[in-house]
């Protein structure tokens, strides 16, 4: 029998991209689709990361198209691990009869099916379902909310607002009467606040505080900086451990680096793939290699290790999955004279093949 992968095989992924019609959302969805049934297989080869990698930087539309079905699929494995007190409260919010795990899992299930034609309105549908689950974890003020190496979650606050944290994260959710304030106290998280509110909407990170209004901003909390890139709207960022420091303004595409007694402020045209990591891709332009390889080791519990500290200065650009580190592993040994010299349960290492690549 056939499976729904060799379909892949029997057409090219090169003679995919010259045909005009495979750009369009439905058939990039539903190829996204077999990529990602092909790619969480039992055995994948060498072969078939190479193809996939192929097929992903041939449009940025199948980027977009993989990342939905990942997260599609995700919120079908979240609904049904959660399904006796998820069907109360999505009864209660969208008056449905879900009262019964049974039920919630076809609604999982038929949340997964939706991959294959994708629209904005069963996009829709899917972030209104997501929403009302996140609900649940983000009633109670004072909660701690934390990720695991390699996960990532989305929280509706009371307010409307919600925060998506990236992998090993951890929030704090401290609302009150007179602020919203939520306090990251490790990794990173996005927020997008709700607009028309009373009460100011503040994030503590480390050494600095981060005033929004109405707005969407990043939030990456470092051992020795906090960098705060803003999305859409305006914040203002204050060094709360320096009160005589002057509070800084940010606008739309500026990414702030502050640090205790200093910092640096740079304007990005591309602030979308900058918070990419929200749908699980990392997407790399002309990036060290070393700065690449740091960022992929953020998702997974095996880092890979430059063996010679001169590769890390080559230059790589790409779009690659959060945590497939043998995707890209194999992208960097094809693209330079790099080869996996070690590869065991704690890490892979990388070394310089023959001659040393030039930089």
């Amino acid at each position: 029998m056939q499976r729904p992968w060799d379909r892949l095989r029997s057409r090219s992924p090169v003679s995919a991209v010259r045909n005009k019609q495979s750009d369009s959302a439905p058939n990039a969805h539903s190829e996204a689709a077999l990529w990602h049934e092909r790619l969480t297989a039992s055995l994948v080869d060498v072969e078939a990361h190479t193809e996939f990698e192929r097929w992903l930087s041939a449009s940025p539309r199948h980027a977009e198209a993989y990342a939905d079905v990942d997260a599609t699929l995700r919120l079908g494995r979240e609904m049904s691990e959660t399904a006796p007190i998820l069907a109360l409260r999505h009864e209660t919010a969208t008056r449905m009869a879900a009262t019964t795990r049974t039920l919630v899992y076809r609604l999982g299930v038929a949340a997964a099916m939706l991959i294959a034609t994708l629209s904005g309105a069963g996009l829709a549908w899917y972030m209104n379902v997501r929403s009302n689950q996140a609900v649940l974890a983000a009633q109670l003020p004072g909660e701690v909310y934390q990720t695991r190496i390699g996960e990532r979650m989305t929280l509706t606050l009371m307010d409307g607002s919600t925060a998506t944290l990236n992998t090993a994260s951890r929030l704090r959710v401290n609302y009150s009467d007179s602020e919203r304030h939520l306090t990251l106290e490790s990794g990173q998280a996005l927020f997008d606040v709700a607009k028309g509110q009373p009460r100011p909407f503040v994030v503590s990170a480390g050494s600095q505080q981060i005033t929004a209004h109405g707005t969407e901003f990043d939030v990456r909390l470092e051992p020795e900086k906090v960098n705060v890139a803003l999305v859409e709207g305006i914040v203002s960022v204050r060094n709360q451990m320096n009160p005589s420091t002057q509070e800084l303004r940010l606008k739309p595409g500026d990414v702030l680096s502050a640090g205790a007694n200093s910092h640096s402020l740079q304007t990005v045209h591309d602030m979308k793939s900058l918070v990419s990591w929200r749908d699980g891709l990392l997407i790399f332009d002309n990036a060290s290699l070393s700065t690449a390889v740091a960022e992929m080791n953020r998702y997974v519990e095996r880092p890979i290790v430059l063996a010679d500290p001169r590769l890390g200065k080559l230059r790589i650009s790409g779009a690659f999955h959060a945590g497939g580190t043998g995707t890209f592993v194999d992208a960097v040994a094809r693209l330079f004279p790099v080869a996996v010299v070690q590869e065991g349960p704690r890490a892979i290492v990388l070394d310089s093949k023959g001659e040393h690549p030039r930089t």
